[in-house]
Order: structure tokens, then C-alpha cells, then sequence
């Protein structure tokens, strides 16, 4: 049976890499996109998915031509989070991000600290956090490594 795959990104080159990587890798998982806070909360209300791709600065709202997608929130991906631990999910997180750390509840960590650090104080899994850079080819290798160490690359 397919995963489900929540890709929670509002960067278009990010968008861009991740769906090619996953289809490449992973072309049977179905992948849906969510481009703000608010579309990521709604989908995890009304969706399982087995893997959640989590940018942590996200708009509040989708972006449009007669709107600007409303406040960026640095730590939009903490509400998503927060929703996910609250509807009780058992989504895989891998949190995406340009940053070299993550700011939790006004402390800044290093991002390989941070998936131990969100899954303990929000209860939920957090299997790694990658920092992607446009262009780089570590994010992949890391990516990949974290997808078939942990799952079935057929799907």
C-alpha cells in the first residue's frame, strides 16, 4: 500500500527538489503539498499520512496574487507540530529547513539536536532534521539514507 507523504513547504525550489527526490526514490508514495500553516494543520486534521516533510518558517496562509500569505511565522512548523501531538498522529517527521538550527519555544538549538528535543516535549516522531542547501547534493544523501534506513524504498 502507498505512504501517504505531507510535503509542508512554502519555497518553490525546495518544492521542487523534494518532489523529485521522493518520486525518483520513492514514486509510489502519494504526496500531497501544503504551502502554509494553515493548509498543513487542516490536512493533519483531516488526513493520516506515514510521512510529514516539515519546513519549520511557513506563512500563515497560502500565498496568491492579491495576498502575501499573511505573517511569516519563523516557527510556523512548531504549530503544525503542536497539531499533529494533539490529534495524536503517528506521522515520521523530518523536518526540512535552510537554517543550521531551530528555535523552540524561545531557545535556539542546533538542528541535529532538534529531533530529540521536539519528539520528547511534543510527543511525537521526529526522525531527523536536514538543512538543505539549493544546489547541494548533502541533503539528498542525508534524505536518502534517513528513507532506507527507515522505510521500504519501493514503497
Amino acid at each position: 500500500m502507498p505512504r501517504k507523504v505531507l510535503i509542508v513547504e512554502d519555497d518553490e525550489h525546495k518544492i521542487e527538489d523534494i518532489i523529485s527526490f521522493w518520486q525518483e526514490h520513492v514514486p509510489s508514495d502519494i504526496l500531497k503539498l501544503a504551502r502554509s500553516v494553515r493548509e498543513a494543520v487542516v490536512a493533519v486534521y483531516q488526513e493520516e499520512f506515514g510521512v510529514v516533510v516539515l519546513d519549520m518558517a511557513l506563512p500563515t496562509f497560502n500565498q496568491s496574487i492579491r495576498t502575501s500569505g499573511g505573517t511569516s511565522q519563523p516557527q510556523g512548523g512548531l504549530e503544525v507540530i503542536r497539531t499533529l501531538s494533539a490529534v495524536k498522529r503517528n506521522a515520521q517527521v523530518i523536518v526540512f529547513t535552510q537554517y543550521d538550527g531551530i528555535e523552540i519555544e524561545g531557545e535556539f538549538f542546533p538542528i541535529k539536536d532538534s529531533p530529540s528535543l521536539l519528539s520528547s516535549r511534543y510527543s511525537i516522531n521526529v526522525v531527523d532534521a536536514i538543512l538543505y542547501e539549493y544546489q547541494s547534493p548533502d541533503w539528498r544523501r542525508q534524505l536518502l539514507l534517513k528513507l532506507s534506513s527507515n522505510w521500504d524504498l519501493e514503497g
